[in-house]
């Protein structure tokens, strides 16, 4: 008699375990922390909105200031997926936001303040 094969779920659980593990902590991470909260997310979403604008993959000159900085030279998978997801998702004040920064950032470098009101 021949035996019957495994599932691909009874083959594959480990994997399927891990995968799982990282899609919860990463949607956990992105609903901790406040838009724009992490240290370089002001220089990723410019790239992400150049995408989603219809302008394609920005050109990366390093002797040109760009709202992008290096992350214009970043693999564009990332960055095409987020342009699909946030299309059309209005993004008027996101200069204004990205102008004001995280004045909290680095400040660990120094020690704990406990004046950050996201903790």
């Amino acid at each position: 008699m021949k035996s019957q094969p495994k599932s691909l779920v009874r083959r594959h659980w480990g994997i399927l375990l891990i995968l799982t593990a990282v899609a919860l902590l990463g949607t956990a991470y992105n609903l901790a922390i406040p838009v724009l909260e992490k240290p370089d997310e002001r220089w990723h979403y410019p790239v992400v909105k150049h995408l989603a604008d219809g302008h394609g993959l920005p050109v990366y000159d390093p002797n040109v200031e760009q709202p992008w900085k290096q992350e214009g030279s970043q693999p564009p998978l990332y960055y095409a997926l987020a342009a699909l997801i946030t299309a059309g998702v209005p993004s008027d004040d996101f200069w204004e936001l990205r102008s004001s920064g995280n004045p909290y950032y680095l400040s660990m470098l120094h020690g704990p303040r406990g004046d950050n009101q996201n903790i």
